[in-house]
């Protein structure tokens, strides 16, 4: 286990604003609904760096660590959502 400090993204700070976003109509229903049952759960921190090796990008001045491939997530939320609706 390494001993590295990680960057996170405040997603608790946007819970709010995601919530109106999603009942919006910006999104399918079922989809609203699945995401519906992640803010009712509470959202988390997310931590948005990895120690390397793993793909993503060089954070600057932090040897060894990378911000993750983003798209690479969203990918991974639409595989989620097909599966889940």
């Amino acid at each position: 286990m390494r001993d590295s400090e990680h960057f996170f993204f405040d997603l608790p700070s946007f819970s709010e604003m995601l919530q109106a976003w999603t009942r919006s109509g910006a999104l399918q229903e079922q989809v609203a609904n699945k995401m519906q049952e992640w803010f009712e759960s509470g959202l988390q921190q997310w931590d948005i760096s990895r120690d390397a090796p793993y793909f993503g990008f060089e954070i600057p001045k932090r040897a060894g660590q990378i911000f993750l491939c983003l798209a690479g997530r969203t990918d991974w939320l639409y595989g989620l959502f097909q599966e889940s609706v």
